[in-house]
């Protein structure tokens, strides 16, 4: 059994050398110019290329972007009946219409007809602004009381008013 544990794991601890790598000699030894230049030589023969256009920056892309597109991205989404008189863009893209003054009434007489009361309307708007308030401070584990490294910034306060 002994033979067998010394043709598996090797000789004693003895036998180890006491000098410790050097492990700036040996990058020393390493050229990279070189290493580079063969890749560049073996590529320009091949007709591949690996790392891209020579001299090209990189793209850069956000944090929240979807680099592999599947279809293209459509920013115009929402479509209104009238005639828009100014448009908004929201910080992705997305472009977002306006609507008259007219359609708005009508739209809040055709909400109040379907059950959708002013009352409604100002707790649902409360939800939202609070849902996007922990969002843009970074999400409901920035308030927890064991993050104590980012305190929020902002309080937001609702209530049952317009204003």
């Amino acid at each position: 059994m002994k033979n067998k544990d010394d043709e598996c794991f090797g000789d004693d601890i003895e036998e180890i050398p006491d000098t410790d790598f050097d492990f700036e000699g040996n990058l020393a030894l390493f050229d990279k110019a070189a290493v580079f230049e063969e890749i560049d030589t073996y590529e320009r023969r091949s007709g591949t290329r690996s790392r891209g256009i020579p001299n090209e920056r990189p793209t850069r892309y956000r944090h929240d972007e979807n680099i592999l597109e599947s279809e293209p991205i459509v920013y115009r989404r929402i479509i209104v009946p009238h005639n828009v008189s100014k448009e908004f863009c929201t910080d992705s893209g997305l472009v977002v219409p306006s609507i008259s003054y007219e359609l708005h009434k009508k739209l809040l007489s055709v909400a109040e007809k379907h059950g959708l009361t002013l009352e409604r309307r100002l707790e649902m708007t409360g939800v939202c602004a609070s849902q996007m308030a922990l969002t843009l401070l970074g999400g409901p584990n920035r308030l927890n009381p064991k993050n104590v490294h980012q305190r929020p910034t902002v309080a937001l306060l609702c209530g049952p008013h317009v204003k």
